[in-house]
């Protein structure tokens, strides 16, 4: 169950955690036995997590939110959104897939707005709870992406994606959020544009680039990206720029002044607010505790 907690300072005390995955490597998936923990650990990372407990129980936190999670229920994170975990019970077992949100939209094509569970961290999407059938499916997939990433046959992703979208799907289907219509070709659309975006940066990335882009109209362009995203486009270029900032301060030591110029920021402050406003603390604080 689901319950208001004042988290967000904790959040802050979120490590940065640099995951090892890439073109080559878009997802890591690991099932694993943990002692109870004393006390909750945070961090955050620039992949998507999904994890399903098999057995024991998690208190997984969120930005003023915690949830008990056990067995057969899913848990997630988006990109870039701090959390915590603790383990409640000795063991507690369970699988945890990190990847890049590009993952679910490769292969067969963009068949579902999957970004809108974690570009939007919206509490809703975090309170999902499985029906006993769910769970006990849910435990069933879980095992079986662990066993084609482990296994690597022929053709793994395919089958680790299709795992992963089978993961995904009630939780989508569940969504408290609009109900989302769009053809595969909008969905091609949005993701033109964040690839734009992605390479771009640290260049400006204007509406109107959007829209040519994408083929579309202004107006048409903002409904559409915003049903398949669940942020406007400005919120995503603006996360985009942040997550940037985020990994030149967790992985360099180039000042923080030189950082925010590098990419577009105005000046030193602007910077500064805006990291805060996504990381719950200073650029400083974050370097400090961003881990390998």
């Amino acid at each position: 169950m689901m319950k208001k907690e004042k988290a967000a300072g904790f959040l802050s005390q979120a490590r940065t955690m640099r995951l090892p995955l890439g073109p080559d490597s878009p997802i890591s998936v690991r099932i694993s036995e943990r002692p109870k923990d004393t006390r909750p650990a945070y961090d955050v990372h620039s992949a998507c997590e999904v994890g399903v407990v098999l057995s024991g129980e998690y208190i997984r936190i969120y930005e003023g939110l915690s949830r008990h999670v056990t067995p057969g229920q899913i848990w997630i994170c988006g990109v870039w959104e701090p959390h915590g975990h603790q383990t409640l019970k000795t063991p507690t077992c369970a699988m945890v897939a990190t990847f890049l949100l590009e993952f679910l939209w490769e292969g067969e094509g963009v068949d579902a707005p999957w970004g809108r569970l974690f570009l939007n961290h919206a509490p809703e999407n975090r309170e999902i709870v499985l029906t006993r059938k769910e769970a006990q499916m849910a435990k069933r997939l879980a095992l079986e992406l662990d066993e084609e990433c482990r296994l690597r046959r022929p053709h793994y992703l395919a089958a680790a994606r299709l795992c992963l979208k089978r993961l995904l799907l009630p939780l989508l289907r569940k969504s408290e959020m609009t109900p989302v219509e769009g053809s595969t070709t909008d969905f091609h659309r949005i993701e033109q544009v964040m690839a734009m975006v992605r390479r771009r940066l640290p260049r400006q990335v204007t509406v109107a680039d959007a829209c040519r882009a994408a083929g579309l109209s202004r107006s048409q362009f903002a409904s559409v990206f915003r049903r398949t995203t669940g942020v406007t486009f400005g919120d995503f270029v603006q996360r985009a720029r942040i997550a940037r900032v985020a990994h030149n301060l967790a992985t360099t030591d180039v000042k923080i002044a030189a950082i925010a110029k590098a990419w577009g920021y105005t000046d030193h402050s602007h910077m500064h607010r805006m990291f805060k406003k996504f990381f719950r603390c200073t650029p400083m604080d974050y370097r400090k505790r961003s881990v390998g």
